[in-house]
C-alpha cells in the first residue's frame, strides 16, 4: 500500500526473497491520475532501478475503469441498490455518481487524463444501466476536497450537487462510489456519515425545522418529519456499496493482470505517464 502497512518496500522485500522475475504493477485505482496511480507507480519506479535483485522485467496497467466486466458488475450494484427502494421510487431516484477530487491544475496545467476517464467511465455505466432498462436521472460530482480554499478542485462538489437537488426536490437520492473500489474513509466516513447528514440537513431546512438524525447508510426521518411529512426535499438516501471482494469484480483484476503478461518484454514502466486504459475492445472509445 501507498500510506499503510504492509507498504510498497514491504512488498519488494518480499519479492526479492522469492526471486520474482517478472512484475505486473496493477494499480487498485480504476482511473489513472499522476496524484494517485503515478505517485505510487514513481515508488516503484525508483525500486525498480536501485533495489538489486528487483525483477528486471515488469509492465504496468495504468488504469482499468473501462473493463466491461467491472462495467457491468459495477452496475449490477447500483441495480441491486436501486431494488431496495420501495417501487414507487425507484425510477424517480436520482443517481449521484461521486468521484475522489483533485486540485484543477493537475487537470488543466499538468494534463491528468483522471477527470476525462471519470467521466468517460460514467458514461459507460449510464450505457449499461439503460440495457438493463434503468434510465433514472444522474449527476456526476466530486468529494474530498481539502487544503486552502483558494485552490480549486474539479467540480462541481458533492456536496454543493445534494444541496442543489434538494433545492430542486428531488425526494430519493442513490449515491454511487465511482474511483473507489473498497470501503475506507472516503466511503463509510465521508460519504456514510458526512454526505448523509448533508442529505438531512436539506430535508429538514425545506421542512422548516431542525432535524440531524441519519443512519450510516440511509437517511431516516426523526419522530417530528414522522409527524409532519415532508412534502419536497431529500427523503431517502442510499449509498451503493464498493465491489469489494465481488467476484465479477476480482474476474476483472485477474484477466486485466493476464492480458498484461504478454507486454512483459517491453522496457520496465514504459506507460506510466500516458495512463492509457489496458482495455483493447474500450481503448479508442475511453479517450473520446
Amino acid at each position: 500500500m501507498r500510506y499503510w502497512r504492509p507498504l510498497a518496500e514491504d512488498a519488494v522485500a518480499e519479492m526479492t526473497q522469492q526471486n520474482v522475475t517478472r512484475l505486473v504493477i496493477i494499480p487498485l485505482y480504476p482511473h489513472f491520475s499522476i496524484s494517485t496511480s503515478g505517485s505510487a507507480l514513481r515508488v516503484l519506479e525508483r525500486m525498480l532501478y536501485t533495489t538489486p535483485g528487483f525483477p528486471m522485467k515488469s509492465t504496468v496497467v495504468p488504469s482499468w475503469f473501462n473493463r466491461p466486466t467491472y462495467v457491468r458488475a459495477s452496475a449490477r450494484m447500483i441495480e441491486q441498490s436501486l431494488q431496495t427502494l420501495p417501487d414507487a421510487d425507484r425510477a424517480s431516484a436520482h443517481i449521484v455518481y461521486s468521484a475522489q477530487g483533485l486540485p484543477r491544475k493537475y487537470v488543466e496545467f499538468l494534463g491528468d487524463p483522471y477527470q476525462g476517464q471519470v467521466e468517460r467511465g460514467v458514461a459507460l455505466l449510464a450505457e449499461e444501466l439503460g440495457r438493463r432498462g434503468i434510465e433514472n436521472d444522474y449527476s456526476l460530482s466530486y468529494q474530498g476536497q481539502i487544503g486552502p480554499e483558494a485552490v480549486p478542485w474539479t467540480e462541481p462538489s458533492t456536496t454543493d450537487t445534494i444541496e442543489k437537488l434538494g433545492r430542486e426536490g428531488t425526494r430519493t437520492l442513490l449515491l454511487v462510489p465511482v474511483s473507489f473500489v473498497f470501503e475506507h474513509m472516503g466511503t463509510l466516513n465521508e460519504m456514510d456519515r458526512e454526505l448523509a447528514d448533508v442529505a438531512t440537513r436539506v430535508r429538514a431546512a425545506r421542512a422548516g425545522h431542525p432535524c440531524d438524525k441519519s443512519t450510516p447508510v440511509a437517511v431516516q426521518p426523526c419522530l417530528e418529519c414522522t409527524i409532519r411529512p415532508v412534502q419536497a426535499g431529500i427523503r431517502d438516501f442510499v449509498r451503493v456499496p464498493t465491489l469489494g471482494t465481488d467476484d465479477e469484480f476480482i474476474d476483472t483484476l485477474a484477466s486485466v493482470v493476464q492480458e498484461a503478461l504478454p507486454d512483459l518484454n517491453q522496457p520496465s514502466m514504459q506507460i506510466i505517464n500516458q495512463g492509457e486504459p489496458v482495455s483493447r475492445g474500450f481503448a479508442v472509445a475511453s479517450r473520446s
